[in-house]
């Protein structure tokens, strides 16, 4: 399991996935940090739906071949170095081997929490606070979220992340739910995951989830649910 690879070890010598050539560059790639082989993948058209997309070239491991235990370029090395970088324990924890992350709102109106929550009764006030990540830890949360989403947007799989990380969610009553990765990203390029995503999505009355993809229209249904028909398209 890895990330798709932009740079590689060729002879020896480090080198960018835009420099390489496989026919006038003879030798074994491998990954730079520990050295496991790996396979280039050229760049490529893939039809998604009505669309034809181009998905740019990368390195990746060979088949039946791992990175070394904590190397960056694996999915176990890189949410280290994201926890290591980014995170404290308000944000995201690791227990076993698994990491997980808090789910919270971003208020960018500084006045808004104060204004607003000073007329609730004190439980509800602090019920809702709780939902939202303090001003301090505002730039650390968003770093650690948007490090996790690049992370994903390399791996060539959702299934190579999804063992390693779970997401805690408050409920509305303040309760914490904990949510699999695989039931709260949903890459729409991909229809079984469309349509598990429906089918969660009435189990639940208060989903939290990530759709990866252009939303094209929504539409109301029934009690507040919202059916979602989305565009795909492939970042790359």
């Amino acid at each position: 399991m890895g990330k798709k690879m932009k740079v590689a070890k060729l002879n020896g010598n480090i080198i960018s996935i835009n420099d390489y050539s496989q026919e006038k560059m003879p030798g074994d790639l491998q990954c730079r940090y520990c050295e496991a082989s790996l396979s280039y993948v050229k760049k490529h058209s893939r039809d998604l739906g009505d669309k034809r997309i181009i998905v740019g070239h990368y390195f990746r491991l060979k088949p039946r071949i791992r990175h070394d235990e904590g190397c960056i370029n694996s999915v176990d090395g890189s949410l280290k170095n994201i926890y290591a970088k980014h995170a404290d324990n308000e944000i995201m924890t690791i227990e076993d081997e698994t990491y997980k992350v808090r789910i919270l709102l971003v208020d960018n109106n500084p006045t808004f929490q104060s204004s607003s929550y000073q007329k609730d009764a004190i439980n509800n006030k602090k019920r809702r606070n709780s939902n939202y990540i303090p001003a301090e830890k505002k730039i650390a949360y968003l770093s650690t979220i948007k490090s996790i989403m690049k992370l994903r947007s390399e791996l060539d799989d959702n299934t190579e992340i999804q063992n390693k990380l779970t997401l805690e969610i408050s409920s509305n009553t303040g309760d914490k739910i904990n949510v699999r990765w695989g039931n709260f990203y949903f890459d729409s390029a991909k229809d079984e995951a469309y349509r598990k995503m429906l089918n969660y999505l009435k189990r639940k009355h208060d989903p939290s989830i990530c759709v990866d993809g252009y939303i094209k229209e929504i539409k109301p249904i029934n009690e507040g649910f919202f059916l979602k028909s989305i565009t795909s398209k492939l970042f790359t």
